[in-house]
């Protein structure tokens, strides 16, 4: 597939990292010569320094040969005009990132799609919002995925010291009915595990089953699923708006907010219905204490300021609070963030650049998501008429060049779902979850391809 990038920064960068691990052709635009320096000597890509939305610059990219435009920039005017030229100079797909929440009303979908072509406008505050709520509705996993129009879910759980499995071979664990361990991430290796596989302390696994089915792997793992009644949320900017807009909307959970801005506050109190809004810091430990937050179930740090968000978490778990979330504008932090006791570090940008990347694969790969950024990958494909997966069963899978490094966690057959074994067979409509490791994703793709 032929992309263009347009757009260097950190989201550009994360984007052109993915990319090239699965060998496409890629060429990234930035005016600043710098950013793109960086870019090729690390990654097999094409670069141009120039404006993103000149013409003559997408004319000598080869605009007119790219499947795929994805405009980037930290500016929402020149993305739209790039997109918008780009359409019109032959390129089959656009996709633009839009920040300002004026661009994002619900009126704006035929504006953009219709009139200027751009087939996906993509929101960074609103992926992490989302993000956010999901991560709190689901408070004993560190991350949570669905897949399969929500009949498939992925959860990620840490394994403790505590574990009574440990040591234990994967295939003499009695998991729950219709759940299977697909995948395994030791320090900074993802393992495509065998029954034989054993886990380790601190491992984290990747769980996949039925939805109903997997609310009892918390429990297997020994983790306590507490029920999520109060949140505090820090930063009462655009996206901590729409996280506690969320859960009034979603739920009975109390919520929390504050922030140091009074007239930001008097808009928020107008604008939340069951939210108290708090004038103040989300770091002064003496209003925290006042205001009772050890109580709080989980603590959202969300302010514009990496250090206020981290400091602000800190000392919401210095006071007890069970789950800290902390948003994180520079990416390369999130793993010292871990470290230092944070439960979830969440990037905005890190989120647009996996979103983006589930509109690169072909069209029957309906979802994408990651494993550790961009350890391994998680794929929803629907066996087509005539793939060579069709009719063919797992243990037989090498014979249709299915590759080794990848794994079929589920499979989807009349809307059940079923773990599949080496007998399991694949036929026409059934949707398959896949993890694969990076290098094999392009060959995982090729398998469920048309028979020659």
């Amino acid at each position: 597939m032929n992309t263009i990038i347009i757009g260097a920064g950190v989201v550009g960068f994360y984007i052109t990292q993915l990319l090239s691990m699965e060998k496409h052709n890629v060429t990234v635009i930035d005016i600043d010569q710098e950013a793109l320096r960086r870019i090729e000597e690390t990654y097999d890509v094409q670069t141009l320094q120039g404006h993103g939305a000149s013409t003559v610059i997408l004319v000598e990219a080869d605009i007119d040969e790219a499947d795929l435009v994805v405009a980037v920039t930290s500016n929402d005017e020149i993305n739209i005009l790039a997109c918008l030229i780009g359409k019109q100079l032959g390129a089959k797909r656009t996709i633009v990132r839009l920040e300002n929440p004026a661009y994002h009303d619900v009126s704006d979908r035929f504006l953009y799609r219709d009139l200027l072509g751009i087939d996906l406008v993509i929101n960074p505050k609103n992926l992490a919002a989302m993000e956010i709520y999901q991560r709190i509705r689901m408070p004993g996993a560190v991350a949570v995925e669905s897949f399969a129009g929500g009949r498939v879910t992925m959860k990620q759980l840490h394994v403790t010291p505590s574990f009574k499995h440990i040591g234990q071979e994967l295939k003499d664990y009695r998991l729950p009915i219709k759940c299977v361990v697909a995948a395994v991430l030791r320090e900074d290796q993802v393992i495509i595990p065998s029954g034989i596989d054993v886990l380790q302390a601190d491992d984290m696994v990747f769980v996949v089953g039925e939805k109903d089915k997997m609310k009892k792997i918390e429990t297997f793992f020994g983790k306590s699923v507490p029920d999520i009644r109060n949140v505090t949320i820090v930063g009462g900017g655009d996206i901590g708006i729409t996280v506690a807009k969320n859960f009034e909307a979603a739920t009975n959970i109390s919520v929390k907010l504050f922030d140091e801005d009074h007239k930001r506050c008097e808009e928020l109190s107008r604008e939340l219905n069951r939210t108290l809004v708090i004038y103040g810091s989300g770091t002064d430990l003496t209003l925290l204490k006042e205001e009772r937050v050890f109580n709080t179930d989980a603590f959202i740090a969300v302010s514009g300021e990496d250090e206020t968000n981290l400091l602000a978490g800190l000392l919401a778990k210095e006071l007890g609070v069970p789950k800290s979330i902390v948003l994180v504008d520079r990416p390369d932090y999130m793993p010292v963030y871990e470290r230092l006791g944070i439960d979830s570090a969440i990037s905005p940008r890190i989120l647009t650049a996996k979103y983006v990347l589930k509109y690169v694969h072909p069209g029957n790969v309906s979802a994408v998501s990651f494993i550790k950024e961009d350890k391994a990958e998680i794929l929803e494909i629907l066996v087509g008429k005539n793939s060579q997966m069709d009719g063919i069963t797992l243990k037989d899978a090498p014979k249709a060049e299915f590759p080794r490094g990848a794994v079929i966690g589920a499979v989807v057959k009349s809307g059940k779902v079923v773990i599949p074994f080496g007998d399991t067979v694949m036929n026409e409509g059934d949707t398959v979850i896949i993890f694969a490791l990076p290098q094999v994703v392009r060959q995982v793709e090729d398998a469920f391809k048309k028979a020659n």
